[in-house]
């Protein structure tokens, strides 16, 4: 009720103004008043100085790739290669194996269970790459050839979550081969590295050849504790869990025994300024993948050729 008589008095106010403002119009001969101008003030004399906050630069690098090879030019000399892949032989003292190329006269690559190309020196053609496989560690041995020549260009190592491909660094503004993996020593170790490939001419021998430095790596010494076997493992026939934990880590910065803080410190620069360029990354095709057993060598090459001229993968161009 009162919210109704406040509406009720405001309304009856208005209307009283109203009448009183109609008739002072009716009764005085004011004339209207003009409402004067706004004054603006002449500022031409006043300068003012441009105030910069933030300067934002972002630097981009083009990356370029080099149009995708000619299929027909790299089949010819990759079939000749793969088809002298080295196979399982008879030793000569005949208690064991061995292996060697079905044609001895010409270039041959070892026995692998995974083939991959990759451009290591950034000229467009890219090398063979052979996976030897490894141990229980989970390593992996690479054997790298020379794509026309045949020609053997030396050994990379990889294994655990392999990353293996080109990469821009920032800083010195060319283009890097890393490997970064990991090994596992047993249950009683463990060790991840980032290491980069070299590629340069041997000075023991006319021809190219490749060399791996360890730029970071970490290595972890692992324990464990056994658990007592609770009342359902019991039951369970089991005699309770391992308890796995880090027991220690050593640091190394390029091969050298490091503290915690440099290796951190240098782990934070190979992170910022190594750009990874994801379409470079090797991609492996298992021989099992693409061949038959009743396939032979010239079969086994030219199916391994096509599967890996066929992949998605580039090659930068510096």
């Amino acid at each position: 009720m009162k919210r109704n008589w406040l509406k009720i008095g405001m309304a009856a106010g208005l209307a009283a103004v109203m009448c009183w403002g109609a008739a002072g119009c009716q009764n005085s001969a004011r004339e209207p008043v003009e409402t004067p101008a706004e004054v603006v003030e002449d500022n031409d004399e006043i300068e003012t100085a441009p105030k910069v906050d933030y300067i934002y630069e972002v630097k981009h690098h083009g990356i370029e790739f080099y149009p995708a090879p000619d299929k027909e030019t790299l089949r010819e000399p990759l079939v000749r290669l793969l088809e002298n892949t080295c196979v399982m032989v008879p030793d000569e003292i005949g208690d064991g194996a061995d292996f060697a190329p079905p044609y001895p006269d010409r270039p041959s690559i070892a026995y692998g269970h995974w083939i991959g190309l990759f451009d290591f020196d950034f000229d467009g053609t890219p090398e063979l790459v052979v996976n030897q496989g490894g141990g229980s560690s989970g390593n992996a041995s690479y054997t790298v050839y020379d794509l026309l020549s045949g020609e053997e260009l030396g050994y990379v190592d990889g294994g655990f979550y392999q990353n293996f491909a080109a990469y821009f660094n920032r800083d010195s503004g060319v283009y890097e081969v890393l490997v970064n993996y990991s090994l596992r020593f047993g249950w009683t170790g463990y060790a991840s590295y980032v290491t980069r490939v070299h590629t340069g001419e041997s000075v023991s021998f006319n021809g190219k050849q490749l060399k791996q430095t360890e730029l970071l790596s970490a290595h972890y010494r692992v324990d464990a504790i056994a658990t007592p076997p609770t009342e359902e493992d019991k039951a369970n026939d089991l005699e309770g869990y391992w308890l796995e934990y880090c027991a220690g880590t050593d640091f190394y910065v390029d091969g050298k025994s490091a503290s915690v803080e440099d290796y951190l410190c240098e782990k934070y620069v190979i992170d910022t300024y190594r750009v990874l360029v994801p379409e470079t990354r090797m991609q492996e095709i298992f021989w099992s993948d693409v061949v038959s057993d009743d396939d032979d060598a010239l079969a086994r090459a030219e199916k391994m050729a096509d599967a890996l001229l066929s992949t998605d993968q580039r090659y930068v161009k510096p």
